[in-house]
């Protein structure tokens, strides 16, 4: 079982690649697929994120609202911003980065406490990796 730290940042990431993945409206196979890459139900499980069913339940939720609180204050800039890469490729699963998509990135990073300026330019670092393939 994850430690209660990874627990935390788990259940944000969650929460966040699940806004991203519902920003378009429209569930893309891709976006499906990596999210199974991402949160493998095993893990979920582990974390006591999902019901036998495989469907987040109370105990997600309680985690999710305890990261938003906590995990501001506990994580180092590195590690939010390490958060926000997982988050991106999360967005960037169906090759694009839409205007939605984008907006709930920036929310992401506003929960985490992330200044504007730090967020934009991680961004735009990020961005030119994925045009570049790495």
């Amino acid at each position: 079982m994850p430690n209660d730290a990874e627990r935390l940042k788990l259940a944000f990431a969650v929460y966040i690649a699940q806004l991203i993945i519902e920003a378009d409206n429209r569930i893309d196979y891709r976006e499906m697929k990596l999210w199974g890459q991402l949160f493998p139900r095993n893990l979920l499980r582990q974390a006591s994120f999902v019901d036998d069913e495989g469907n987040l339940n109370a105990d997600f939720e309680q985690a999710r609202q305890e990261a938003l609180i906590t995990l501001p204050g506990s994580l180092s800039l590195d590690e939010k911003l390490e958060l926000l890469t997982v988050l991106h490729g999360a967005s960037m699963a169906d090759g694009e980065l839409e205007a939605h998509e984008l907006d709930v990135l920036a929310k992401g990073a506003d929960l985490l406490g992330i200044p504007p300026t730090t967020f934009t330019t991680h961004l735009a670092q990020l961005t030119a990796n994925y045009q570049l393939g790495i």
